[in-house]
């Protein structure tokens, strides 16, 4: 607590990182907090306690993610599932759809008025789509995971055959394709299909197939393309089916991506546009569940 106001903690206790946000009383977060878990969840909530409240103590504190039962003096725990779409509404009075893309899974929220969850759906299979995927992916593509859709960028200014395929002569670059004759216009274009195509999700079986395509010469952009637009297609498909009944989201509604692999910008767009919607990233995307539980914590 800072001089005479009450401060509320909002704790997101995930599989990969630990955040902390402090909300006040009558506005949003005023300081918040972010740190990979180090195995040992007991001391890494201990950082977090200590770095938000150095002095003082939260007037409440609520909790949410995988270890929230660890937070012993909680308040309240919370799932994620209305946290997310709490901490979502917030930020986006209009948003009637988030999805989460955390480090192990994947949730679709539906909104209602107020923010209300009104239906979820979670990936059911292994890491596909998740944030645990993008990371195998970038790792295997050799590059830090927050590069990852920047380096997809770079497939979009490659020409390709008339066939689709990458041409023989493609040059590897500073980590992006660069093709010759880019600016001849009698060839062949496409933007926004990527010419490579990963069949498995599963992050072993896709790194294996990543490996594979490296090792015939395919330029790390385009292969870096496909893996986000097959994520993007799973993570599209999983949350069409709590959107709307129909399967659509309407165009002036608003779908919020929270968790880690939002700062996929790539990876979000395209979800967006197989969704027909206008889509929103947050300014700290891994901060909405700890938003939301501290909203909650202000509201108890």
């Amino acid at each position: 607590m800072t001089g005479t106001e009450l401060e509320y903690l909002g704790l997101d206790i995930g599989s990969t990182t630990v955040k902390g946000v402090v909300a006040g009383e009558s506005g949003g977060a005023v300081r918040s907090y972010i740190a990979p878990v180090s195995g040992d969840y007991a001391a890494d909530i201990a950082r977090a306690r200590a770095e938000l409240f150095p002095e003082g103590a939260p007037a409440r504190i609520v909790a949410t993610g995988y270890g929230r039962d660890l937070v012993h003096d909680a308040d309240k725990t919370v799932s994620e599932i209305s946290c997310h779409a709490r901490g979502a509404h917030f930020l986006f009075p209009d948003a009637r759809l988030v999805i989460d893309i955390g480090g192990q899974d994947v949730k679709a929220i539906r909104l209602g008025e107020g923010g209300r969850p009104l239906n979820f759906q979670m990936n059911d299979r292994c890491a596909a789509g998740t944030g645990r995927f993008l990371d195998v992916m970038a790792k295997a593509l050799g590059v830090p995971v927050g590069e990852l859709s920047a380096l997809a960028d770079g497939a979009d200014a490659c020409e390709v055959s008339e066939a689709g395929a990458i041409p023989a002569s493609v040059e590897i670059e500073s980590g992006a394709a660069v093709c010759p004759g880019e600016s001849d216009s009698t060839s062949a274009r496409k933007s926004g299909s990527p010419p490579v195509r990963i069949s498995n999700m599963c992050a072993v079986f896709a790194e294996s197939e990543v490996i594979s395509l490296l090792s015939r010469g395919t330029p790390k952009s385009a292969i870096a393309a496909a893996l986000i637009e097959s994520a993007a297609e799973r993570i599209a498909t999983l949350a069409a089916r709590v959107a709307q009944p129909s399967g659509a989201v309407p165009m002036e509604r608003v779908v919020v991506f929270s968790g880690g692999g939002a700062r996929n910008a790539r990876l979000a767009k395209s979800v967006g546009d197989r969704l027909k919607c206008n889509h929103r990233i947050p300014a700290d995307p891994e901060l909405i569940g700890a938003l939301g539980s501290a909203i909650v914590a202000r509201t108890i």
